[in-house]
């Protein structure tokens, strides 16, 4: 198996499938292990294409408040990073925030109104987000349910239902989507394509792209997964506010990088954060992936437990902490 990094001081961690399930809160045991390595002295930094209150709602608010401060929160694809103070409270303003230096009042308006367009256009039945398991049971598996989340500075599609259809579900869709689709057999594609079309064709700062496993991630062009590390890597003073000694930091050997995604065949995912740092930084993949798609040169394991996604993270954490 993997063996535990001994001399890790900074972990960077995407949240869903990897610290938790979907729209689901992290286990008290994933919980209870993060807490004891931030007690190590260990800081956390979460990237996530999740939106805030959803990650401090199910992750950042069952940490400790006396151990928050050691965490960071990237959210929407890194849009945005906040951190906690030592009451554990987030704090007043952000580390940074690039939504309203890239996007204006009214262009924010006019790419939210295309992307209700199209989802009229796809029949799109919209609800709000849940459990995967329970939206699949809700909906009856219908491939045009979907579940709509607003974020502010993102919106997320999440086509649980349709991101890989059979012959048969692709005759469950009315004729004119089925026609959108063509030969494929994830609605995702048609979809981006028309979003993408329409905030090219007006000039829009902002366009579509996979998320996660069946998600439809739309937000501004500039940002991925990478920018908070690019952030950090330019501001040290992130990492003392963190409780780091950016001046003696090791990123070879003391920051390691968590997520589920690094295939680049699958949107701006977790291998844009391997990108950001040295490529002996190792990466640690929890979800049975192609080695093949992912970045070359770069130090990006499978997780080899007996577990994958957030149960392969509880089984990594136990090693660990029993190490440290």
């Amino acid at each position: 198996m993997i063996q535990p990094n001994k001399s890790v001081k900074l972990i960077v961690s995407d949240v869903d499938e990897t610290i938790a399930g979907v729209y689901m809160p992290a286990s008290v045991r994933i919980i209870d292990l993060m807490n004891k390595l931030l007690r190590l002295n260990i800081s956390i930094m979460l990237v996530s294409g999740g939106g805030l209150e959803s990650i401090e709602d199910r992750v950042v608010n069952r940490i400790d408040k006396s151990l928050r401060w050691r965490l960071a929160v990237a959210h929407c694809n890194a849009i945005e990073m906040w951190g906690y103070d030592k009451q554990g409270k987030r704090k007043d303003v952000p580390y940074y925030s690039l939504y309203n230096e890239s996007v204006t009042d009214k262009e924010d308006k006019v790419w939210k109104m295309y992307v209700q367009d199209v989802i009229e256009e796809f029949n799109l039945d919209c609800h709000k987000t849940m459990p995967v398991n329970d939206f699949k049971e809700i909906t009856n598996h219908d491939p045009h349910a979907i579940m709509f989340d607003d974020r502010g500075p993102q919106i997320t599609l999440e086509l649980v239902n349709s991101f890989s259809l059979t012959s048969e579900e692709k005759d469950l869709l009315s004729p004119a989507v089925k026609s959108l689709l063509q030969e494929g057999a994830d609605l995702r594609v048609p979809i981006i394509d028309k979003l993408n079309f329409l905030f090219k064709e007006h000039d829009l700062p902002v366009h579509a792209y996979k998320g996660g496993e069946f998600a439809i991630n739309i937000g501004i062009e500039s940002v991925s997964k990478g920018t908070a590390l690019r952030y950090v890597l330019k501001n040290f003073s992130v990492l003392k506010e963190l409780g780091i000694d950016s001046e003696v930091i090791d990123y070879e050997n003391s920051v390691e990088i968590w997520g589920d995604k690094f295939s680049q065949e699958s949107g701006k995912n977790d291998w844009c954060m391997s990108l950001e740092l040295p490529k002996d930084v190792r990466s640690i993949s929890f979800r049975e992936e192609n080695a093949l798609e992912f970045p070359k040169g770069y130090n990006i394991c499978i997780w080899d437990g007996n577990y994958k996604l957030q149960n392969g993270t509880e089984e990594y954490l136990e090693s660990l902490v029993i190490e440290l």
